[in-house]
């Protein structure tokens, strides 16, 4: 805001200057018409018409882009809207699972099973052990049969 204000100070007292410095008249000749007026107050009524010609042009855009805006504005809305709705739903829902029985909370619960890795970990371990077990066993056997 403060560097915009700035600027038009600063083009303000240019035009100024341009004007004050440039006071000869200029004739400008636009088909069948002629107007007559100093330099400076014709150039600032073309910078003008041509202000407006920008702005003219770049309504649309702002028409198209201000549409868009307002459509996810609205999409927003409504996702926020479902959000809320999907938060309240998990509320409750965890609400009647706290007030539930723990007998009912034990049937809808699976009963907890065995990870892979602990399973297949403890088989190994009880196989390994055997087998240290039997071969302790038939080691020991022949040494003890021919003491």
């Amino acid at each position: 805001m403060r560097f915009t204000l700035i600027i038009s100070l600063l083009l303000a007292i240019l035009a100024v200057v341009f004007a004050l410095q440039n006071p000869q008249q200029a004739t400008v000749d636009l088909f069948t018409t002629t107007f007559q007026g100093s330099t400076a107050l014709i150039l600032i009524v073309t910078f003008a018409i041509g202000v407006l010609v920008g702005i003219l042009g770049a309504i649309p855009g702002w028409i198209r882009n201000r549409r868009k805006v307002n459509s996810l504005q609205k999409t927003i809305a409504e996702r926020e809207d479902q959000v809320r709705r999907e938060r309240e739903t998990t509320r409750k829902e965890t609400t009647t699972r706290e007030t539930t029985s723990p007998s009912e909370t034990e049937r809808r619960t699976p009963p907890p099973s065995e990870s892979s890795e602990g399973a297949g970990s403890s088989s190994t371990t009880t196989t390994e052990e055997s087998e240290t077990r039997s071969s302790s066993s038939s080691s020991s056997g022949p040494s003890s049969s021919s003491a």
